[in-house]
């Protein structure tokens, strides 16, 4: 059942890992401190002022007992589900972020940190990057983000933006026990073994840290991990192509990835379970041998 409050809340939340101003009106209860909650990791901050926001999202009460998004007026969301409905405003939250960023080079990778390096983990949909992460954090890795690297434009550097996990059930289970839950419904209703997790504040990391290794996946049944070297030239293309926003500032984009591709080892990793391929990447951190 619905709640609803007699007036509008209204909440600008400012984002300061993405640099986003957004206005959350809500005429149902529970919304705000909800994305409280989900956003916690990357401490986000009330602000007040007349600054003006990314988006406006506005949460109102439907008919059957339906809660219905509004991004600046236009409807994107329609569910009864509470936890659907965080994830969705969470969702836009982030896609304003990439449409609107401009000091940072946005990538489809995961990413971790440990030894005072980080490692990117490049790769599109169902690559194993969330897994992988779950597993990385295992080994006392600090959490940086599952799918939305962000590297400062200049200095390359690896910046924390550590949205909640979107993880399958196999994944989950890499967390216990260093997982706090927000909820375990599904993240898309088309796929009921999704979960959306927020991983414990000791684990998420505050600072950037320079990038020591892109690891671009392949997962392989049955595959034994190991990594093979990848040319500066091919991965700096392969970044490029997965870059959100690279399209919007070629120039600075392949400037900082090729500063970064100067310093950092790139490689093509090869692995099946992600427990392996996690070990063999903290040894690749530290320098050590490619093979398994």
């Amino acid at each position: 059942m619905i709640t609803r409050v007699k007036t509008t809340r209204l909440h600008r939340l400012f984002v300061p890992a993405i640099d986003t101003l957004i206005e959350l009106r809500s005429t149902v209860a529970g919304v705000v401190p909800g994305m409280r909650r989900v956003l916690a990791n990357m401490q986000p901050r009330a602000r007040s002022g007349r600054a003006r926001p990314g988006c406006v999202l506005r949460v109102e009460p439907g008919r059957a007992g339906a809660m219905i998004l509004n991004r600046d007026d236009e409807e994107v969301l329609r569910t009864t589900d509470p936890a659907y409905l965080l994830a969705g405003i969470e969702y836009e939250l982030f896609g304003v972020a990439v449409r609107r960023a401009r000091k940072h080079l946005l990538l489809h990778a995961g990413a971790a940190a440990r030894h005072g390096r980080g490692v990117l983990l490049p790769g599109g949909p169902d690559a194993g990057k969330s897994t992988l992460v779950a597993a990385l954090l295992g080994r006392g890795f600090r959490y940086f983000t599952d799918e939305n690297a962000a590297l400062s434009l200049g200095t390359g550097k690896l910046t924390p933006l550590p949205r909640p996990l979107h993880l399958d059930d196999r994944s989950w289970e890499l967390l216990r026990p260093r997982r706090t839950v927000i909820t375990r419904h599904p993240y898309h209703p088309s796929d009921a073994t999704r979960r959306y997790a927020r991983p414990a504040a000791r684990l998420v990391a505050r600072q950037p840290v320079p990038v020591g290794l892109v690891a671009f996946l392949r997962r392989q049944p049955g595959a034994r991990a190991r990594a093979e070297p990848v040319r500066p030239a091919r991965a700096l293309a392969g970044l490029m192509r997965l870059g959100f926003n690279s399209d919007r500032m070629p120039r600075a984009a392949f400037e900082t990835l090729a500063d970064l591709l100067g310093t950092a080892r790139a490689v093509r990793l090869h692995f099946d379970a992600p427990g392996d391929a996690a070990c063999l990447i903290d040894r690749l951190l530290r320098g050590e041998s490619s093979s398994g």
